[in-house]
């Protein structure tokens, strides 16, 4: 038609390859801001080295981000991408940060590390840049068993743990975490299961479930069940979850694009990483959201990366005999044979490496799965099961409400910033929610319903 103007797609800030690497480079430096002012001066205790980044530094910092701020997923809207954008965030970006602050690039052995994470990030990425294939007119819904079996397991769980650990339980404070986490350590399986388990699967899902279902008392109950479990074990991490749940729920409900986006996700961690460091000084607040977010979740994670480097070149690497399961078919390597701290990879870096009683420094799966394993070229293992991890998630997760999908799947992604990949399947909840999205989502035709959403 004469004169008719042709439609323009308008793209949003935050999907601009410009701004999000900006605004990325911007929150590399914040953690380097936190390691340099904060965690290097303060927890010297803790192995944080640091050392002034040269400008050969600063190239390798740019061009790293620059080619990992091309690839990384520009919006939260499936599981693959959620937990590419958390491992983006969390880990990727900590990696490069640690490889050019803790030694200096160049006369460290970090860059084959750094390297060969950006290469396997970048190709998982790829795998992943074709939109989820959607069948026609076809959404799920939730079995009404849902909920029931929920709460069912949740109220199982916490009523085991209270019989178990009531005696105990007391809300500690910084000063006193390790004590809390010795007394209430798992002494047999259950236990352990029901504290993981309790703590980061069905209290964010209880939590998510009642965003979802506007239900105030399930959302009460999953607050209730995260304090119980920092009670029992102290772990903050779990206690912070449902927070995060709720932020992210709040985030993808939203109708501007902006805040589904990985920009306002980077610009929020960028944020809290300066201003914690600029106001610890003057607040105890300010000091908290320092500790627990910037060092804790965007430091930790690439430092204890070159950590675990550092100690299992020397030590010896495990082969991967300490994932349970693989010690059935492969030995023990010597070094580790006789130590009852084993297969507590953990445990045994941090007392040998970082010199702290009784510290467990697990690490992600780069770390923990790869580096440990078989060194470098171990970090290539649990790349390819993540990529089928992700794309299993996606593809259960096909016509199910993504407002309740994304929310549970929160606790997975945070924990594969300090977890293994198979920890997380078998213990954080990864083969749980495979089986909750696979058997109690029903399949429902779009001819028959105006519109299916988990409320």
């Amino acid at each position: 038609m004469i004169g008719a103007k042709n439609p323009v797609s308008k793209i949003g800030i935050e999907s601009r390859y410009w701004t999000l690497f900006s605004i990325s480079m911007i929150y590399a430096l914040s953690i380097q801001y936190v390691l340099s002012s904060y965690a290097a001066p303060n927890w010297p205790y803790f192995s944080f080295p640091y050392i002034s980044p040269k400008l050969i530094d600063y190239i390798v910092l740019i061009l790293s981000t620059a080619m990992i701020s091309s690839v990384v997923p520009r919006y939260l809207d499936k599981p693959s991408n959620l937990i590419l954008i958390f491992i983006y965030l969390f880990l990727i970006i900590p990696v490069i940060v640690a490889s050019v602050c803790m030694r200096g690039f160049t006369q460290s052995p970090y860059y084959g590390i750094t390297f060969t994470s950006i290469v396997l990030y970048i190709i998982t990425c790829r795998v992943f840049n074709n939109k989820l294939y959607h069948k026609n007119h076809i959404f799920r819904q939730h079995s009404p068993i849902l909920d029931y079996s929920i709460l069912l397991l949740f109220l199982t769980v916490y009523a085991y743990l209270f019989y178990r650990f009531g005696s105990i339980m007391n809300l500690v404070g910084l000063d006193d975490l390790y004590e809390q986490r010795a007394i209430g350590v798992a002494t047999n399986v259950f236990d352990g299961y029901a504290q993981v388990y309790g703590q980061y699967v069905l209290s964010p899902a209880m939590v998510a479930l009642g965003l979802c279902r506007r239900n105030l008392l399930y959302v009460i109950l999953g607050m209730v069940g995260s304090i119980i479990s920092y009670s029992i074990s102290a772990e903050k991490a779990g206690l912070l979850y449902p927070i995060f749940v709720i932020i992210l729920y709040f985030l993808i409900s939203s109708r501007h694009k902006l805040l589904k986006s990985t920009f306002i996700l980077v610009f929020g961690c960028a944020s809290l990483n300066i201003i914690s460091v600029l106001f610890f000084p003057y607040s105890k607040f300010f000091e908290i959201i320092c500790i627990n977010f910037g060092v804790r979740t965007t430091l930790v994670p690439g430092s204890f990366t070159m950590h675990y480097y550092d100690f299992f070149v020397e030590k010896g690497f495990t082969y991967f005999t300490h994932i349970r399961g693989l010690d059935l078919i492969i030995d023990t390597p010597l070094n580790y044979l006789n130590d009852n701290r084993w297969p507590r990879i953990g445990l045994i870096l941090g007392e040998d490496y970082v010199k702290y009683p009784t510290l467990n420094a697990t690490a992600n799966f780069i770390a923990s799965d790869g580096v440990a394993g078989f060194g470098i070229i171990g970090i290539i293992i649990p790349f390819v099961l993540l990529i089928s991890v992700l794309k299993i998630f996606d593809m259960i997760t096909d016509g199910i409400d993504m407002k309740f999908v994304l929310p549970v799947l929160v606790p997975i992604a945070l924990t594969l910033s300090n977890g293994s990949v198979f920890s997380v399947m078998t213990s954080f909840g990864g083969i749980f929610w495979m089986l909750i999205f696979r058997f109690l989502f029903l399949e429902v035709r779009a001819s028959n319903v105006k519109r299916i959403r988990l409320s």
